[in-house]
């Protein structure tokens, strides 16, 4: 069960990605939605897209590794690319680094057994959720992640955080460690 500083985690990263986003470039626009399916709705050359967002606090997980399950039913950007007709994207937040991720792509990869779904188990908020993931080729597999980029140390310091991560070492973070300072 999610607990009230692991959605604060959420939005102080997802703010964060807007803010890094924005910084890079004025092709995309975002607008923050915090659905439980997405985290943005967007627009790139005039084309609408769905955007999730996940942070990985530290280097624990294989590179390339996304849950795709939870408790028997298919995470939200995933489920939500199967109901419109829109591009959906996963950016996922790791080691100083976001990659954005062509979750439709995922899916017919998966569909076709290119990717095999493993089973595991989730300890987030505290209990013990089980779950089903895949393993792309790292965050670079040219097959779904269509391109990376540096997150923004500078727009880190300049939001305004409300969780946990208010106290987290930034350099820490680039470098695949989770710190409190």
């Amino acid at each position: 069960m999610a607990t009230q500083n692991d959605y604060n985690i959420g939005l102080d990263t997802e703010k964060w990605f807007e803010e890094t986003i924005k910084g890079q470039t004025r092709k995309i626009k975002l607008k923050h939605m915090g659905n439980a399916a997405f985290d943005f709705i967007g627009v790139i050359n005039g084309t609408k897209f769905f955007l999730d967002v996940k942070f990985y606090k530290c280097e624990y997980r294989i590179p390339g590794w996304l849950e795709i399950e939870a408790w028997g039913k298919e995470t939200g950007i995933l489920s939500h690319s199967k109901q419109v007709k829109e591009t959906c994207f996963l950016a996922v937040l790791h080691k100083g680094m976001y990659h954005i991720i062509n979750v439709k792509a995922l899916q017919a990869a998966i569909r076709r057994g290119e990717l095999v779904k493993k089973s595991g188990k989730s300890y987030d908020g505290g209990k013990e959720c089980p779950i089903k993931f895949v393993i792309m080729n790292g965050f670079d597999d040219e097959r779904f992640v269509l391109f990376s980029g540096k997150m923004d140390k500078d727009a880190w310091s300049r939001i305004d955080k409300t969780s946990s991560l208010k106290r987290m070492s930034i350099d820490k973070w680039f470098e695949g460690q989770f710190l409190e300072i």
